[in-house]
């Protein structure tokens, strides 16, 4: 059980025993946080602040989250009461926003800060046809052809397949501030992260391989098994690479403005080709591509912290402040500037709600005095 797995049993354990009125035992007895941390959960979990971050919950739609938390949760799970996994919910992100500690730290007075509301992303993505026509896809828009069809929230293209017809193809892409879920023909699910372009077929031909292009960003692969398809094999294109799988789950991280290409795999196995060069992953492992060199380096990894981007969160471990604000820039839709060069590179470990305001993360931050202050102007984001 890694250090984030005990936050949520704890957070859980918390929740209940507010519902049921009783003392917070666990959270006295736990080794998990020091004296001082536990003082500010205990805080954090006054009547004030539940109702707070329960008034957030609200503003959530509530089926559409519960839909995408169900299948990460143990079944044992699907048995808490509802008011229960809400609290739960809330909690945990207090509780994580507290188990944030800093390899290095900057206890420099504070600096006033520019107050701008910037809200966290939200499912949104661009379609264009074969014909070169763009549709907007956004919550509470509907789109529809003969073989595909969006409610706004996902696109889902019709079972086809067909020797006759001309291959055509279709280009997703998601801007920064957005994420989208696609479902292909042959029933691959593919989520795809902030600032994401994807190339794909409408239909795939019966006997062919399942052939898709990563153009740039992010996705989510849930590829649906080659003996459903007669053995058809499904490959993905990325950059310098080429991932041929069987049917499997998998993670691919490639924006251009980085040096490295990361494949992870969660479930199955996969083969990356580079050139003549072949490695093949098995679960828990990530192969990193640098582009310049061509060299495919392969490695454990926790694949949780990889993926927690499908499941609402982010999950950082080790990762430097530089690291941490690309993710952040392209979820909210900022540019970020440090006033120094050591600030981008101290490292930090914290999970983070993708659904709260940058301000509170900010603020979350600030609060542990690793920065001195931050100020948002327009759309950038500036680091003291």
């Amino acid at each position: 059980m890694t250090i984030f797995d005990k936050i949520y049993a704890l957070a859980e354990k918390l929740a209940k025993a507010i519902v049921k009125g009783k003392p917070l035992d666990d959270l006295d007895e736990s080794t998990l946080f020091n004296s001082a941390t536990k003082k500010r959960v205990y805080e954090n979990l006054s009547e004030d602040h539940i109702q707070e971050q329960l008034h957030y919950l609200r503003e959530i739609d509530a089926s559409e989250e519960w839909e995408r938390l169900v299948p990460y949760l143990e079944p044992r799970s699907h048995k808490v009461r509802p008011l229960v996994i809400a609290i739960a919910a809330s909690l945990a992100l207090v509780v994580s926003m507290s188990y944030v500690w800093f390899m290095k730290k900057n206890h420099a007075k504070g600096m006033h800060n520019t107050q701008v509301h910037i809200e966290a992303g939200k499912t949104k993505a661009t379609l264009t046809l074969m014909n070169g026509k763009e549709v907007v896809l956004e919550k509470g828009t509907q789109f529809q052809t003969d073989n595909m069809q969006s409610n706004g929230v996902q696109l889902v293209y019709h079972p086809e397949e067909s020797l006759a017809r001309a291959m055509e193809y279709n280009v997703l892409t998601v801007p920064r501030g957005g994420e989208y879920r696609l479902v292909l023909s042959d029933s691959t699910v593919i989520l795809l992260n902030s600032e994401s372009k994807l190339k794909y077929p409408v239909a795939f031909r019966k006997g062919e391989d399942r052939k898709v292009t990563l153009l740039y960003g992010e996705a989510y692969f849930e590829v649906s098994p080659s003996t459903k398809h007669a053995g058809s094999k499904f490959r993905v294109e990325c950059q310098e690479q080429v991932i041929e799988v069987l049917g499997t789950t998998f993670n691919i991280k490639a924006y251009q403005e980085e040096e490295y290409t990361y494949t992870t795999l969660v479930e199955g196995k996969v083969n990356v080709a580079v050139g003549s060069e072949v490695t093949t992953l098995h679960p828990g492992e990530q192969s990193v591509l640098t582009r310049d060199t061509k060299q495919l380096a392969l490695g454990t990894i926790h694949t949780n912290e990889v993926t927690s981007w499908i499941r609402g969160i982010f999950v950082f471990k080790d990762k430097s402040l530089n690291e941490i604000m690309k993710v952040l820039a392209r979820w909210y839709d900022v540019e970020v500037e440090f006033k120094t060069a050591a600030l981008a590179e101290v490292e930090f470990n914290g999970v983070l709600s993708k659904t709260q305001n940058l301000e509170v993360i900010l603020n979350g931050i600030k609060n542990t005095n690793f920065i001195n202050a931050y100020e948002i102007n327009q759309k950038t984001v500036i680091i003291h």
